[in-house]
């Protein structure tokens, strides 16, 4: 069933599907953590529902952002809710593969990309979850094609920012540099200072020379608390049902 979610900016929502993969923190996180220049150019890869894309328009001050969907339901569903938001003119999504994206979008054209790409490999044994599957589990496109596709889309010195799990730390990074996506920040994201990470967002620069930061982001203290550096990052923008979808 289809339902609304307000991001609490300017009241704007993103509409979601309850039978569906909602939105996560860790998409939530990745769109308040990238970083990039006022007016520019955002690519969401995988954007399901459009939540990083969205983020970037309202919040960060992108000039425009694309979305691509395999799912054309989601895909759909993401371009009404820029309707609603009255954002059409600068947020649009488009419904195809990412491993397709020669022949979505032309070469060299974005300053960023943003990507929460599925977690899990194709042939790791998980329990079936519906519809939920296909931005869970690689179906068609896996970590190497969305890796790909953000070394086609970026201009030179554009920036990748990818959240992926722990476990794909080297994979993600042996990816990036076979396709001359230099990672520069590597952000641990910890629930809770005794709980480790399970996930990483990965900054990498296309044409990048070598060097990398390492950094931790902690969400919660050990009492349930949101952190200082938490609330500071989200200001206003606190989605209330992300912090329970993790």
């Amino acid at each position: 069933m289809e339902f609304e979610t307000t991001l609490d900016i300017k009241n704007h929502i993103i509409l979601q599907d309850s039978d569906g993969y909602t939105f996560s923190q860790d998409s939530v996180l990745l769109a308040n953590l990238a970083r990039f220049k006022k007016g520019a150019y955002v690519l969401d890869l995988g954007s399901g529902s459009g939540i990083l894309a969205t983020l970037a328009v309202i919040k960060k001050e992108a000039g425009r952002a694309l979305g691509i969907e395999v799912d054309a339901e989601e895909a759909d569903r993401a371009a009404r809710s820029a309707k609603l938001n009255g954002l059409e003119d600068r947020l649009s999504f488009v419904c195809g593969d990412v491993k397709d994206i020669k022949s979505l979008i032309s070469a060299g054209n974005f300053d960023a990309v943003l990507c929460n790409p599925p977690y899990f490999e194709a042939n790791l044994k998980l329990p079936s979850d519906g519809k939920r599957d296909v931005a869970r589990r690689e179906s068609t496109a896996t970590l190497a094609h969305f890796a790909s596709a953000a070394a086609y889309a970026l201009k030179n010195r554009g920036e990748a920012w990818f959240v992926v799990k722990t476990v794909r730390i080297a994979e993600a990074i042996a990816l990036f540099i076979g396709e001359k996506l230099q990672p520069k920040e590597l952000i641990l994201l910890k629930p809770k200072p005794s709980i480790e990470a399970d996930a990483i967002i990965i900054r990498a620069v296309k044409g990048g020379g070598k060097g990398v930061k390492l950094f931790t982001f902690t969400c919660m203290d050990e009492n349930g608390n949101f952190t200082p550096e938490y609330l500071k990052l989200y200001g206003e923008s606190i989605p209330r049902e992300a912090a329970q979808n993790r």
